[in-house]
């Protein structure tokens, strides 16, 4: 009874749909709809695609997820989808299988359990905007498709820290152009 009033009154809220969705349904999802929007969309397909080929997932064909989509970024209508080769360029994850959980059932261990092995083959760099790319599909989730989880797996995700900051010298002769360039 205590539910039914709740739903009568707007106050239910279903959490099914948290528990049937995979995070790998949701980043697939994110790539059909969401990133062709992006400047950035190429980049995001190939992380994508990476990640679900190393969950033991079929890649998704970025030209048939271009042409399905009404609403394109400038750039990603001008640009021309390259042909998968079949050849990977990165190293497999094997922490990332965690995307074929339930979406209800990720938790921050298991993107601690990531970043730490990415950060063994590759930049934490790398790794932070492969944790940008998680957090943008698990907020567009929650808040714009509304599939409710008790707290967002991104909730205490610690990233790795590193540091950028570039010590640059000037060469011989840069000096004399960058004053002329000033003035």
């Amino acid at each position: 009874q205590r539910l039914e009033i709740e739903q009568r009154q707007g106050l239910f809220i279903d959490y099914a749909s948290g528990h049937k969705t995979t995070l790998a349904d949701l980043l697939i999802r994110y790539l059909r709809e969401e990133s062709p929007r992006h400047k950035s969309f190429e980049v995001e397909g190939y992380k994508i695609n990476a990640l679900l080929e190393d969950a033991g997932l079929p890649r998704l064909d970025m030209a048939e997820i271009v042409a399905a989509q009404p609403n394109l970024h400038p750039k990603v209508a001008d640009l021309k989808i390259r042909t998968p080769n079949g050849t990977r360029t990165g190293q497999a994850s094997d922490t990332s299988k965690f995307i074929r959980k339930p979406f209800a059932e990720v938790v921050p261990d298991d993107f601690t359990d990531y970043i730490d092995e990415r950060c063994q083959v590759v930049a934490p760099a790398t790794v932070d905007r492969e944790i940008d790319l998680f957090s943008a599909v698990c907020h567009l989730a929650i808040d714009t498709w509304r599939i409710h989880v008790h707290k967002s797996p991104m909730d205490g995700v610690r990233r790795p820290r590193y540091y950028n900051a570039r010590d640059r010298r000037l060469k011989p002769g840069e000096e004399a152009e960058l004053l002329r360039a000033a003035r």
